[in-house]
């Protein structure tokens, strides 16, 4: 992803028992939240210079989403325009929490194998 202008990013969770309610569906949950989450390329979220902002369910979801599964909650976020200086190469992911629950950041391998830097989405400001 390369943009001087703000940024719409997706991401998608499984919470069983939570997002599995509807099929081909979001399940608004008051005890889950998201976010979208960047940073330094190669670092790890919550490391310094991370910064997160609440994301939302994406009301347009569904069967015909590509890659949808009835299983999943898709999430949507926007990274905002000006955050650094043209050429600076960033990682982002999304950042998922239930209440009570520690934070889990999701890279794209779409594996339950924990967060990789080197499978971050990517992006870099552009002039």
């Amino acid at each position: 992803m390369a943009s001087s202008s703000s940024q719409q990013v997706f991401g998608r969770v499984v919470v069983p028992g939570i997002t599995d309610q509807t099929i081909y569906a979001n399940d608004p949950h008051p005890h889950v939240t998201g976010g979208v989450c960047w940073g330094p390329d190669g670092s790890m979220p919550g490391s310094a210079g991370w910064t997160c902002v609440s994301a939302s369910l994406n009301a347009g979801y569904s069967i015909s989403s590509p890659g949808a599964s009835p299983s999943e909650d898709e999430w949507e976020g926007t990274i905002p325009s000006g955050i650094s200086a043209a050429g600076s190469p960033y990682d982002y992911a999304f950042r998922f929490q239930t209440t009570g629950g520690p934070a889990v950041y999701c890279d794209t391998d779409l594996t339950f194998d924990g967060y990789q830097p080197a499978q971050a989405g990517q992006m870099t400001i552009t002039p």
